[in-house]
């Protein structure tokens, strides 16, 4: 609190991103969780979002709120960790580079904001656990690649 009443106080423009990792692993093979009766089999959408939600937050400071002309308030979607700068920068108005700027078409084009590892994704706010087929496949496909060709590319190598 003392934190951001220290920013809030400034006059130069600040945007605090707070967010956290998926759900910590508690006791053997997460027994806490099925001792407590919370759901986490990732084979469900219930188990889904359970495991792998957590809560952002987006803050600004008032000089900020003033230069990106947005009030920084309200519900946020649900976005993967990957898309949480381009939500930071849909924000503040600004387009990105041309690999920011794919992020934020491949969002608004295909409705997926959330994807793992293992084919599961969240499209326009509902939990998609089954294979994804047609355009969906298609999408993912593409993000795929340009993730390959990014990192291929583009990242330092050591």
């Amino acid at each position: 609190e003392k934190f951001v009443d220290e920013l809030r106080d400034r006059d130069e423009p600040v945007v605090l991103v707070l967010f956290g990792d998926h759900l910590p692993g508690l006791g053997d093979g997460a027994s806490v969780y099925r001792a407590l009766g919370i759901n986490i089999d990732t084979a469900t959408a219930e188990g889904f979002e359970n495991f792998y939600e957590t809560p952002y937050i987006i803050w600004a400071n008032d000089a900020a709120k003033e230069i990106c002309k947005n009030g920084f308030s309200g519900d946020g979607d649900t976005v993967g960790s990957y898309f949480l700068m381009n939500e930071l920068f849909r924000l503040c108005g600004w387009k990105g580079n041309e690999y920011m700027q794919y992020l934020s078409d491949f969002r608004e084009s295909s409705g997926i904001s959330a994807l793992n590892l293992y084919g599961k994704f969240i499209k326009n706010g509902e939990v998609i656990i089954t294979e994804p087929e047609g355009a969906d496949a298609a999408a993912l496909n593409e993000y795929k690649s340009v993730q390959y060709y990014v990192k291929n590319n583009f990242a330092k190598k050591k």
